[in-house]
């Protein structure tokens, strides 16, 4: 069985997205060289990536023009980005679906690899609300940013989770693993 992971970063108060337009919304981040190290690591070991419509346009809008390590596999990889109005892509490798609990059900029934959801917590809280997410990657960055976008929306079920690992990043990103439990 492929296994569906998601990754993302958040503030120590728990938002995901800060407040603001475009850049301003993650200048919050924090992102040095351990930290683009470990985004290639995972980044080699994704099969597929998994993107909300929000999140999808910002990186499809963002990658192709890009030439490091990080934007070369990004554009490599095969990508999925879900939205609920009919669209087309030009970022290379990517396709458009609006059915995510299906089209992700289906792709995990597959045989052993790794299906990232980067980011797009809208996407994530649909796939856990299905038990369609097998582990979280949650990266805490030591900032409180006292607004924004909450990571795990008002009303999400309760989630019981088993921490399986814990990465320290010298910037002081402090990476929890999580598996849900039944």
């Amino acid at each position: 069985m492929n296994r569906v992971v998601f990754s993302a970063m958040m503030s120590l108060d728990a938002m995901f997205d800060g407040t603001g337009e475009g850049a301003e919304r993650i200048d919050w981040f924090r992102a040095d060289q351990e930290w683009f190290d470990y985004s290639v690591e995972t980044l080699d070991a994704a099969d597929i990536l998994l993107f909300g419509r929000i999140t999808f346009d910002g990186m499809a809008g963002f990658w192709p023009d890009q030439s490091d390590a990080v934007a070369e596999r990004m554009n490599a990889i095969d990508k999925i980005g879900f939205s609920r109005t009919p669209r087309t892509t030009t970022w290379r490798n990517a396709t458009i679906s609006n059915d995510p609990v299906g089209e992700v059900g289906a792709l995990r029934a597959g045989d052993g690899g790794t299906l990232l959801i980067l980011g797009s917590a809208g996407l994530a809280a649909t796939l856990s609300e299905h038990h369609l997410i097998d582990e979280y990657r949650l990266a805490f960055n030591p900032v409180v940013l006292g607004a924004g976008v909450a990571l795990f929306r008002p009303g999400t079920p309760r989630l019981e989770m088993e921490r399986t690992g814990v990465r320290l990043f010298a910037s002081g990103i402090v990476e929890i693993r999580l598996q849900p439990q039944p």
